[in-house]
């Protein structure tokens, strides 16, 4: 699926996007924040926490240049 990107920037600046970026925001925060105060408690948590602030960063972070190279590497019979 093609996504250009005058709609990607749209989808970036739509109101639903900017609340559900906000919503991940406030969880990696508490997420940050629970792991600054019981790391070394449980690893197997903090290993969890850890990812989740991994994968909220991914999302927070998402641009159209990677998106739009990790569209070119792919094996899609068009290239």
């Amino acid at each position: 699926m093609d996504v250009t990107k005058e709609e990607f920037l749209s989808w970036k600046g739509d109101k639903v996007t900017q609340v559900v970026f906000k919503m991940l925001e406030e969880r990696r925060e508490a997420a940050k924040d629970i792991l600054s105060r019981s790391a070394g408690m449980e690893p197997a948590n903090d290993r969890l926490l850890v990812g989740m602030i991994q994968a909220f960063n991914e999302v927070l972070e998402v641009q159209y240049e990677i998106y739009s190279d990790n569209a070119s590497d792919s094996d899609s019979p068009e290239d």
